[in-house]
């Protein structure tokens, strides 16, 4: 996997599969593939849909970054996702005040 920025500021995810744009991404989720043995690494953005009557409505939409062989390597992308979006892990809960 890599992880790169794009001259216009954009964070991009590059795995084996896939290459998408993180940027706007609010929330990250592995999840385990039961009957292939793999894990699976998503990303939710926000995105807007229309109803019939013209109104707007979000929504959250689900994207699949990249599927990996171990928990571990699912467990490290997630990580350099963390880390290029400069989310950084804190000790405690005393250090959130």
């Amino acid at each position: 996997m890599i992880i790169g920025k794009s001259p216009d500021g954009k964070i991009w995810f590059k795995s084996d599969q896939f290459l998408k744009d993180v940027t706007n991404g609010f929330k990250f989720q592995v999840s385990k593939t039961f009957f292939k043995e793999s894990w699976k690494l998503w990303a939710a953005f926000r995105a807007q849909g229309k109803n019939n009557d013209g109104s707007k409505f979000t929504y959250t939409q689900w994207e699949l970054l990249g599927i990996y062989k171990s928990e571990a390597e699912a467990s490290a992308a997630l990580g350099r996702v963390m880390s290029v979006l400069d989310i950084k892990p804190i000790d405690s809960a005393d250090n959130l005040f």
